[in-house]
């Protein structure tokens, strides 16, 4: 057991069990001429030196930051010890929260305890032409002996021409970055691997994202030369996709977050949006994008904590990047049907990101952010912006209506009307270049002036979005009491905006879209609409049209419906998830087979005449999928099954009238969300 204080006795007296003066010598070995000893002598209190224990300490926790802060830490969160009696404890105290948060952010590093658990790579360089041969993994016996994935990349000039490719005609697509910067990142990969140095994961996983990107969208517009043909470039898109997502895996494994690696994310989500869908990795990478913001702080870029880290130009492409994830999240929750519908997890609340500026890239100059334009003014921000206004707007719906999805019900029909009159708001206030009639002049607005082709590129990108929430929004009330007049208004505005995916798909696919678009990509951003606005058309020719006995009436939505279809046929040359959906719409028709009424099998056989051709398809469009009878006869042949859509058509009918399949299951079915 320890003493509680130094004896101050000497051990004469202590001995003795007297009473000792504490003189040296004390008055009883004085008197008795011995010595005075003491044991314990207790040394005078100087501030000449330091004290050895404190020096050794301070030198290991100099050590201790030596070994861990480069890994863990910025400059501005290095901390200082200090010791003494005179530290004030009103500055002790700061201090101290900086060490506990020092502490918190080392104790949540994600780093690997051991070499063997992080995803290997090694990358390596090899023309376009032969990558799809070059083998991808390498066995290395010693000293790990296993398997080491290898990432190839494309030969310099084959880089420059693809980096160029994608400024010029995709860049306008994806707005997260600054596009200027990509040259001098490529530049920055191939010359750390000509000095046998490993690539910063982030950069090389961006940059083979736009490699996935730009192959996929490869069409014969294309001047750029890379020694291959439109159809081979595409086959290789999947092959770069599984590269990159190969190189952001172990970038995670590694905790090597950066800005970098969320573009990357980004566009990497943006070609498996095109190639599967939304389906699940596709949602893997969103949801992995805003959790490295979230480690990154990007959500928290503009908290007055941060003010003084990262210069204009980082901050403002941190701030891009966020609001595109914000937006695809918000658009995402507002599918209105589907496991994932009314769930997002972007919180306003938890937040402090400012809106990205609406300006271009050329304005930036210097180390100071530009003055932003006007919102009517457009530049290349000006769609993103409009898209995350629409989201937002997505959003607020979710939020009125989350009670009246956690008990199941629907949400009262005076919300959907005022949900509505904010999308009309919002279309009346869009830009006039924005503000586009697709069946007029693409290339024109209404105010008659000539567009730019990115302009209307990106103008019909978000009509399709618009459309595409409004549709969904009124599609449960378009088979309702059509003796209640108060569901006439959701009836007529999800037809016209069915109609409107129709009109534009007619001008995206029929040669009239931009060149700057490619044909491949207007594909795939638009075939979740065609089938939106087939199944809206086809319930409305079954349930509504039908049952009038109107001659003219069921001729023309019979040619609407028909125009749909072979828009998506066209399309699944194009795109695999177009075939997906028209394969699953015939599975679960077949899966849900009933009786055809003899009066609605005769009126669907009836269609004498008609051919794609007259559905604003080029000659040979569908030939290779659907044909009408030339005859006369009104059958279809689609691969030598007659009544293809006739068949599809009566079962949808009757679909309609039964209990055993509603209309929210049969869009649950199918994943056709359109973000």
């Amino acid at each position: 057991r320890a003493r509680r204080q130094i004896p101050v006795s000497c051990n004469f007296c202590r001995s003795s069990k007297l009473r000792c003066s504490r003189g040296q010598p004390c008055t009883n070995c004085a008197a008795r001429k011995i010595p005075c000893r003491h044991d314990y002598s207790v040394p005078p209190r100087t501030s000449s030196g330091p004290d050895p224990v404190q020096t050794e300490i301070l030198e290991r926790l100099r050590r201790l930051e030596r070994a861990i802060l480069p890994h863990h830490a910025t400059p501005s969160t290095v901390m200082s010890y200090h010791f003494g009696e005179d530290a004030c404890p009103s500055k002790e105290v700061p201090a101290m929260h900086a060490d506990v948060a020092w502490l918190e952010q080392v104790s949540l590093e994600d780093k690997p305890t051991s070499h063997q658990f992080c995803d290997i790579v090694i990358f390596d360089i090899g023309p376009m032409s032969q990558v799809l041969a070059a083998p991808r993994y390498v066995f290395d016996p010693i000293p790990s002996k296993q398997l080491t994935r290898i990432v190839w990349l494309p030969e310099r000039h084959e880089a420059k021409t693809i980096i160029q490719r994608y400024s010029r005609n995709l860049g306008y697509l994806l707005y997260v970055g600054f596009l200027p910067s990509l040259p001098a990142m490529v530049d920055s990969i191939y010359d750390r691997l000509d000095s046998q140095q490993p690539p910063q994961l982030g950069t090389t996983a961006l940059f083979l994202s736009i490699i996935a990107c730009t192959t996929f969208t490869w069409d014969s517009i294309d001047d750029d030369d890379i020694g291959m043909s439109p159809t081979e470039t595409n086959e290789q898109a999947g092959l770069w996709a599984r590269y990159a997502r190969d190189v952001i895996e172990a970038a995670n494994t590694a905790t090597a977050l950066s800005l970098e690696l969320v573009q990357a994310m980004i566009t990497l989500s943006f070609v498996i949006a095109n190639l599967e869908g939304l389906a699940l990795e596709f949602k893997r990478l969103t949801s992995g994008a805003i959790m490295t913001c979230q480690q990154l702080g990007i959500h928290l870029v503009d908290h007055p904590r941060n003010a003084s880290r990262g210069g204009a130009l980082e901050k403002e492409m941190k701030r891009r990047a966020w609001w595109y994830l914000v937006g695809t999240d918000w658009l995402t929750a507002s599918r209105f049907d589907g496991q994932g519908d009314g769930y997002y997890q972007c919180s306003p609340c938890h937040m402090i990101v400012n809106q990205p500026l609406n300006i271009n890239d050329e304005d930036f100059m210097g180390s100071q952010l530009p003055q932003a334009r006007p919102s009517m003014e457009f530049t290349q921000m000006s769609f993103f912006l409009l898209r995350g206004k629409l989201a937002d707007i997505s959003r607020s719906f979710v939020d009125r209506n989350y009670f009246a999805r956690s008990t199941s019900t629907a949400p009262r029909y005076a919300d959907i009307i005022a949900f509505d009159a904010e999308l009309e708001n919002y279309l009346n206030d869009l830009p006039h270049f924005f503000k586009i009639n697709p069946l007029d002049d693409p290339f024109v607005t209404s105010a008659g002036s000539a567009l730019d082709a990115t302009i209307i590129a990106q103008a019909y990108m978000l009509h399709m979005i618009f459309h595409h929430i409004r549709c969904r929004l009124h599609l449960p009330y378009l088979t309702a009491d059509q003796t209640n007049p108060s569901h006439a208004l959701s009836r007529q505005l999800c037809l016209s905006s069915a109609r409107f995916i129709l009109d534009v798909g007619n001008q995206v696919l029929n040669g009239n879209r931009p060149p700057v678009l490619p044909k491949r990509f207007c594909c795939s951003c638009c075939y979740n609409g065609f089938f939106l606005a087939g199944i809206v058309l086809l319930m409305e020719f079954c349930v509504n049209i039908l049952p009038t006995n109107d001659a003219a009436k069921i001729s023309k939505c019979r040619v609407e419906v028909l125009n749909a279809f072979c828009l998506l046929e066209r399309a699944k040359t194009q795109s695999k998830n177009a075939s997906r959906l028209l394969d699953s719409l015939r599975q679960l028709l077949k899966k849900h087979e009933t009786a055809v009424p003899a009066d609605t099998a005769a009126i669907l056989h009836d269609a004498a005449g008609l051919r794609c051709t007259h559905l604003g398809c080029t000659p040979g469009g569908c030939s290779n999928d659907v044909n009408l009878d030339a005859a006369g006869d009104g059958k279809f042949d689609n691969g030598g099954k007659s009544g293809y859509f006739d068949e599809m058509a009566a079962r949808m009918g009757d679909l309609m009238e039964l209990d055993g399949i509603g209309l929210t299951d049969f869009l649950d079915s199918l994943d056709s969300s359109f973000f």
